[in-house]
C-alpha cells in the first residue's frame, strides 16, 4: 500500500493508515512547533506514541508518504526516508485517510492518493 499526500497547510493533522476503526489505527501527525512529524498507533483502544521523525524542515508544500510492505512501515518526507519501523500490529489492514487531531487548526491538502 502506498499513501502519498502533499499538504498546503496542516496544523495538528496528518495521515492515518492501517486503520480498522477508531480504536485500531496508525497515524502520523504534524508537530509544527517542534518542526517534526509524530508517529502514533492505537491497538484495541490502547494508544502508544512511537516517537518522531527528527527535525524535518517545514514548508508550505511538504510531501508525506507512507510505504507499507508486510510488517515494515517506511515514512518518507519530501522524498527522503525519515523512519523505518518493523511492526506487525494491524498488518494487512488497508484503511487509510486524513487524520485531524482534537483542537487542531485548519488543514488543507493539495493531493491525496491511496493505492494497493
Amino acid at each position: 500500500m502506498h499513501v502519498p499526500a502533499s499538504s498546503v497547510r496542516t496544523v495538528g493533522g496528518g495521515l492515518a493508515f492501517r486503520c480498522r476503526d477508531s480504536q485500531n489505527c496508525w497515524w502520523i501527525d504534524r508537530a509544527p512547533a517542534a518542526g517534526t512529524w509524530q508517529v502514533h498507533k492505537i491497538v484495541n483502544g490502547r494508544h502508544r506514541y512511537l516517537g518522531d521523525l527528527g527535525r524535518v524542515p517545514a514548508g508550505p508544500f511538504d510531501s508525506l508518504a507512507v510505504h507499507l510492505r508486510n510488517h515494515r512501515i517506511v515514512i518518507v518526507v519530501d522524498d527522503v526516508v525519515r523512519r523505518s519501523i518493523r511492526d506487525s500490529d494491524l498488518e494487512g489492514v488497508v484503511g487509510a485517510g486524513l487524520a485531524r487531531g482534537a483542537g487542531s487548526g485548519p488543514m488543507t491538502w493539495r493531493n491525496f492518493e491511496a493505492s494497493t
